[in-house]
């Protein structure tokens, strides 16, 4: 019972998800997503307490699904420039990608209201921005970058790898970037990151 539980669960949250992606969030009904489960609303309602719930679970899953594989880069190494890299790439890969740009446009088009809006970043931005800062926090101990605030050089240091590309993205003036593409502004991202934070030896 507790695996049938599990998989229809699971099978309302993908039919969720393609439903807020496809519609947004006011214009899907949790009928339109009974349907597309092939159940009842009150099938649904047996698993979540109203549709912003649901939705908060279907960003918590996409967080996970697209930034996941990117935060689990977060590693330091005595290269800090390989190792930011190593981070930015898979990063900003994930940000320009379709199904990013659209749950990016989703959450924006959601967090008029305040609480459902830090409950969103709590799940999935500020994950990584902890994790991030807590690799620069390495990075300074091991003598690597200067010593800062490692939570304001996280922002700084995203910021710059979103710089290119990911407005543009989410207004519709470019398509996604090459991998070469990628990996050229990341690098061009990290050379100016680590000529402000670079430990300099004298």
């Amino acid at each position: 019972m507790r695996i049938k539980t599990d998989t229809r669960r699971q099978g309302i949250v993908e039919a969720a998800t393609q439903a807020f992606l496809e519609n947004g969030f006011d214009k899907t009904s949790m009928q339109d997503i009974a349907n597309r489960f092939g159940g009842s609303k009150a099938t649904l309602y047996g698993y979540f307490s109203s549709k912003e719930a649901l939705f908060l679970e279907v960003m918590h899953r996409l967080c996970e699904e697209h930034f996941g594989a990117a935060f689990a880069k977060l590693r330091s190494g005595k290269n800090i420039r390989e190792a930011l890299c190593a981070i930015g790439i898979p990063m900003v890969q994930t940000m320009c990608s379709d199904t990013a740009v659209a749950m990016y446009r989703l959450i924006v088009s959601k967090t008029a209201d305040p609480t459902v809006g830090r409950l969103i970043f709590s799940q999935g931005p500020s994950k990584g921005d902890e994790t991030m800062a807590t690799l620069l926090q390495l990075a300074m101990d091991e003598g690597l970058l200067r010593v800062a605030d490692p939570e304001i050089a996280g922002d700084h240091l995203r910021s710059l790898f979103e710089s290119e590309f990911v407005m543009k993205r989410l207004f519709s003036v470019i398509e996604q970037p090459s991998e070469a593409q990628i990996q050229a502004a990341v690098g061009r991202a990290v050379d100016v990151f680590l000529a402000a934070y670079e430990m300099q030896v004298r």
